[in-house]
């Protein structure tokens, strides 16, 4: 049996909307996975900064220390 004019119409209607929320939802998700990778590639890089200047500091005061002696 066909479906009406007016009720594919409204058919329609409601499967462009779902594919235009569906279609929004893969976008945010796809931002949020990119942000949440590219915060995670900030924080090793942040790591290993903050791993080089202990490391700096460490040996600027053992120089110092050998000085001193």
């Amino acid at each position: 049996m066909p479906i009406p004019m007016g009720r594919r119409d409204f058919v329609t209607t409601v499967v462009l909307i779902c594919a235009v929320l569906a279609s929004l939802a893969g976008g945010v998700l796809l931002a949020y996975a990119i942000c949440y990778s590219m915060f995670n590639v900030f924080r090793i890089h942040s790591i290993q900064v903050a791993q080089q200047r202990a490391a700096k500091r460490e040996a600027q005061a053992m120089t110092a220390a050998d000085v001193a002696i």
